[in-house]
């Protein structure tokens, strides 16, 4: 007999399954060095000077570039290797991480995309490229990776965040407020399923208050959104937009401190 009470899901909601959007230059490192324990910062793409600003705010980061080791730059098939190394369940759990980072989305599709692997799936018969294969390709191989970290803080209850780079399209011009951008990713379907997987979502951006001072602020009412435009007539077949959300918080307030801490608060935590 299957035994309800003890099987059933534990949603997790009160942890932090985040996605932390932004332009370059908004602040998502920052923004990370503000959790109160023990991170693990993984960084892909040269990103590594997000760390440096995440360790101005915590002397708790221990960074990990996935796509280059201390001998130099890795293949993206070695940076595949060293992502499933640094996301192993022991070694973390050991470590006392309470915060797995990748920073970020963007980034990690340039690496899936440069692996063997990627172009082994997009290769039609004789050997030509598949172009139509590409979409599946990429959705595939991101989510193997963003599945080892939803593992780890399924089998650890650690907390989530990982990071996008967004194309501004429209903001508020008295107050910079970010209305609506897109996330830098390749293609409406890897972009809607990327962000989609996410229950929490902020945007982070540089905003001037009433006195005139500019600070970096969690903006919860712009919106996140891609279309898909025919090629030939230039129409949009498809479109979709995802405002920014805290799941299990019934009212969100439209702008929040940027600090983590202040988001565990609204959770409950």
């Amino acid at each position: 007999m299957f035994d309800f009470a003890t099987e059933t899901t534990d949603t997790l909601s009160s942890r932090l399954s985040l996605l932390v959007a932004g332009p370059s230059g908004a602040g998502k490192s920052h923004l990370i060095g503000t959790y109160p324990g023990k991170v693990l910062y993984l960084t892909a793409g040269g990103e590594i000077h997000g760390v440096d600003a995440a360790r101005k705010s915590s002397k708790n980061v221990t960074a990990i570039s996935i796509d280059r080791d201390k001998t130099g730059p890795l293949s993206a098939d070695d940076a595949v290797k060293r992502f499933v190394a640094a996301t192993d369940p022991a070694s973390v759990q050991k470590n006392g991480f309470e915060l797995v980072v990748f920073d970020g989305l963007t980034e990690l599709e340039k690496v899936v995309r440069a692996t063997s692997k990627w172009k082994n799936m997009c290769e039609a018969k004789g050997g030509a490229h598949n172009s139509f294969a590409e979409t599946p390709a990429t959705l595939t191989l991101m989510d193997t990776l963003l599945n080892r970290l939803r593992n780890l803080q399924f089998d650890l209850g650690l907390d989530l965040v990982v990071t996008c780079t967004l194309d501004v399209t429209e903001t508020n011009n008295r107050t910079g407020e970010i209305e609506a951008a897109k996330p830098r990713l390749q293609g409406y379907q890897v972009a809607e399923s990327m962000i989609q997987q996410f229950g929490d979502i902020v945007i982070i951006g540089q905003m001037k208050n009433a006195e005139g001072i500019t600070g970096r602020v969690l903006q919860m009412q712009g919106e996140l959104g891609r279309q898909s435009v025919d090629l030939k007539t230039q129409e949009v077949k498809k479109f979709f937009g995802i405002t920014p959300r805290l799941a299990g918080v019934e009212t969100v307030p439209p702008f929040i401190k940027a600090d983590l801490t202040a988001i565990l608060k609204l959770k409950g935590r």
